[in-house]
């Protein structure tokens, strides 16, 4: 028989139901089914994990000014810990690192210091979404409060998709929001070492891939053995320049061109040809150029402004059986006359190396007034096949040298001298003029 209690029921140890168990109309319910206030009585209603479909959470303005509804925004407590009884919160950016992430978004507009409402999940309607299309993807923003469909890409903001659009409207738009609570992608920032293993491949799909390093003094590469400390080789670029740096020797090869090796006493060696094209010709306008080449390769001496100071070409070769190379071989170099800023002359030298002499020499100077130098050695012309012949010309007249004679090849005389004075002279008649006695020895 079934009793009734007019008042309440307090067990302190527990209540056991074997069998229904009745709502305020007398239902048993059915399978599945939970048993709900109605705030008068109960009933029993069906339950779904799908049932909920928003979360709001109260939040309480603290930006010191009014957000309106469909605000995207950050919980920021102005208390450490925390206290009250809601999340107080500000208008997130994306911009700005202590406005993200967000939260949420305002399902109504909170005065300063007021409590309202936040989206956390679901749908929020009445708002401004006219400015995108049904489908966007919306991101925190960049302009604190504010949705983007464009992904922010400054290296200062932070990354959080947070809502989608389900109807575009200028005043009863509707978005579903997703994303709240956590940045969702990866910084364009990244504060701190990220390791990859094996390796980051870049592919672009149209253009080139790129990796771009920079900051306020330059950027570098560094390349080094996993049990190295240091780098073995780096790559960088900075005010003072760009650069190529290895802790041994450094190899640039490519099998069908050139090949060049950099070995600890800053020498390089090339294997293969080495084409001048243009070399540094904005630095070096070729004006004035007797030929107007088109390509020029300047050797340059770094050396202060001085007399004797300019660019060289030294060449060298293996002289011992070990490999050893020559170090002061053969040369051309070019040299300033004198050290002053207002005169440009300078000169070409041509040098040798002697057996023993433990350095280079100078053999022949081409001066700046054009006139040739030889150091010490004889000159000598010497040809295989034909005459060996020296041409005096200034245009007007010519003097010719041979092994067999010395003529002249216009309608001149020939005079010998010696002391600066006249001894003899030959003239256009083939007479001789002796000018003091003759002497026949015995």
């Amino acid at each position: 028989m079934a009793q009734k209690f007019k008042n309440q029921i307090d067990a302190q140890e527990g209540i056991k139901i074997t069998n229904e168990l009745y709502d305020g109309s007398n239902a048993a319910g059915t399978s599945g089914q939970v048993l709900s206030s109605t705030a008068t009585g109960t009933e029993w209603i069906d339950f779904s994990a799908d049932t909920a479909e928003r979360i709001e959470v109260t939040v309480k303005n603290v930006s010191g000014g009014s957000l309106a509804k469909g605000v995207v925004v950050h919980a920021a407590p102005t208390a450490t810990p925390p206290s009250g009884n809601v999340i107080e919160v500000i208008a997130a950016d994306a911009n700005v690192a202590s406005s993200m992430p967000a939260i949420g978004v305002l399902n109504e507009t909170i005065a300063d210091e007021a409590e309202g409402a936040a989206v956390m999940f679901g749908a929020v309607s009445g708002i401004d979404t006219s400015s995108f299309t049904i489908g966007d993807e919306l991101y925190v923003s960049e302009t604190a409060g504010e949705f983007t469909a464009t992904k922010p890409t400054a290296f200062s903001s932070q990354v959080q998709k947070i809502a989608v659009v389900i109807k575009s409207h200028a005043s009863n738009g509707l978005i579903k929001v997703f994303g709240a609570g956590r940045a969702n992608d990866v910084p364009n920032l990244v504060d701190r070492t990220i390791t990859f293993d094996p390796s980051i491949n870049i592919t672009a799909t149209s253009g080139y891939g790129h990796i771009e390093i920079g900051g306020p003094s330059g950027g570098f590469i560094d390349l080094k053995a996993p049990a190295s400390d240091d780098y073995d080789l780096r790559i960088i670029h900075s005010s003072g320049g760009s650069e190529i740096t290895s802790a041994t020797a450094l190899k640039l090869n490519s099998s069908n061109a050139l090949a060049v090796t950099f070995d600890g006493n800053q020498d390089a060696s090339f294997t293969g040809k080495v084409v001048a094209a243009d070399l540094m010709q904005s630095t070096f306008p070729r004006v004035g150029n007797p030929n107007s080449i088109n390509t020029n390769l300047y050797l340059i001496d770094s050396t202060d402004m001085a007399a004797e100071v300019g660019g060289s070409i030294v060449f060298s070769g293996k002289y011992k059986t070990d490999g050893t190379y020559l170090s002061g071989g053969p040369f051309m170099r070019s040299y300033k006359e004198n050290a002053n800023d207002s005169n440009y002359s300078f000169g070409l030298k041509f040098g040798i190396r002697l057996n023993g002499s433990g350095n280079n020499d100078t053999a022949l100077t081409i001066k700046p007034n054009k006139d040739v130098v030889v150091s010490e050695g004889d000159f000598i012309v010497d040809s295989s096949s034909g005459d060996s012949v020296i041409t005096l010309d200034n245009s007007s007249q010519k003097l010719r040298i041979d092994q067999n004679s010395i003529r002249t090849t216009t309608n001149s005389q020939i005079t010998l001298m010696t002391n600066n004075s006249n001894a003899l002279q030959l003239n256009t008649s083939q007479q001789a003029f002796f000018y003091s006695d003759v002497l026949i020895p015995e």
